[in-house]
């Protein structure tokens, strides 16, 4: 793909939007514009335009002005020996992550004698524009990501290319390794973050991982309810763009668009659209006949809230098997 989603797209703040049902009534949002793409680091532009489609990423009453224009590296080290490198993304390994690999490792072959951490075989990958190098276990690849099961079994050894993905932002990369250690993932913060959590669930669609999809999902519904945010035109665009098929993050981020269009103020009298909205539909691409059907279930249902309710009705169950019953969260009902 030639696309970089590594991107940092400017911001500014908006207008509260409106509601027609106690659904909606949290509808209160600011909104989310931009002027132009720009790589991660450089000064970030911000624009007022009348879109209401364009939902800003933090929420209302924020000061979005005071927003970073890049993303803050830590330049000390971790506590751990997947340390934050100065100006590079790089995973934490949790506490113990080693340790439970080398106990995984061992159960896998009773017979054999307990491996230490240099005696672990582990495979080169390479991220991001820049290449970030990532080394990562074998074991872990193996175990937890179907793609790289079927990869690695291959004879020869796959190539450098085949284990470079520069279309890949390097720190939801990051991300992605510190998942396969085990390690918790916090969710998206801001408005930066969320875009490293949109390239996670990409991975976990284009590897098949359908934990990490789940567990995706969950963070992006939680940060958007907690925030009254709705997904602005260039988040529809990027996750059509980069998933080649059907998903729960597709439609999620559709169906808040789509309750934002029915629940929310219009911009000015008479613009139910914006011009880059119309732009996405026209293209009549899989988003156009999926905006269309979310329009006609929110008004058929009168107007439920995609950022609410069950998390299992966003979670992929591709044997079949439901997800375990889940405590109600706050952010499910209120």
């Amino acid at each position: 793909m030639s696309s970089d989603p590594t991107l940092a797209i400017p911001v500014a703040t908006g207008r509260p939007g409106a509601s027609r049902t106690s659904s909606s009534q949290s509808m209160q949002r600011s909104v989310e514009r931009i002027n132009d793409r720009q790589d991660l680091g450089t000064v970030v532009k911000r624009g007022i335009s009348p879109a209401p489609d364009s939902t800003a990423e933090v929420g209302a009453g924020s000061a979005a002005d005071e927003r970073p224009t890049s993303i803050t590296i830590p330049t000390t080290k971790a506590s751990s020996t997947g340390d934050l490198r100065s100006g590079l993304a790089s995973p934490v390994i949790p506490d113990g992550a080693v340790q439970s690999l080398i106990a995984s490792i061992h159960a896998d072959n009773p017979g054999s004698k307990t491996p230490t951490p240099a005696d672990i075989p582990t495979t080169v990958l390479r991220a991001g524009v820049t290449h970030k190098v990532f080394k990562v276990p074998n074991h872990l690849l193996t175990s937890k990501v179907p793609f790289f099961k079927k990869l690695l079994s291959t004879t020869p050894s796959p190539a450098d290319e085949q284990l470079t993905f520069d279309d890949l932002d390097e720190f939801a990369f990051a991300l992605f390794v510190r998942w396969l250690y085990g390690g918790k993932l916090q969710g998206p913060h801001d408005f930066h973050s969320f875009q490293h959590y949109l390239c996670l669930y990409v991975i976990g669609q284009n590897w098949d991982v359908e934990p990490l999809c789940n567990n995706t999902v969950d963070l992006v519904r939680l940060y958007y309810h907690e925030n009254n945010m709705t997904a602005p035109t260039f988040r529809l665009e990027y996750i059509y763009t980069f998933t080649k098929t059907p998903n729960h993050m597709r439609k999620f981020l559709t169906e808040t668009a789509a309750f934002r269009a029915l629940c929310g103020e219009p911009a000015a009298k008479g613009v139910f659209l914006s011009d880059s909205m119309k732009t996405l539909i026209s293209k009549g691409s899989d988003f156009s006949v999926d905006y269309a059907h979310s329009l006609i279930k929110l008004t058929k249902d009168d107007f439920p809230d995609p950022r609410k309710g069950s998390r299992c009705d966003w979670h992929e169950h591709a044997n079949g098997k439901l997800c375990a019953k889940e405590d109600v969260e706050p952010y499910m009902t209120s």
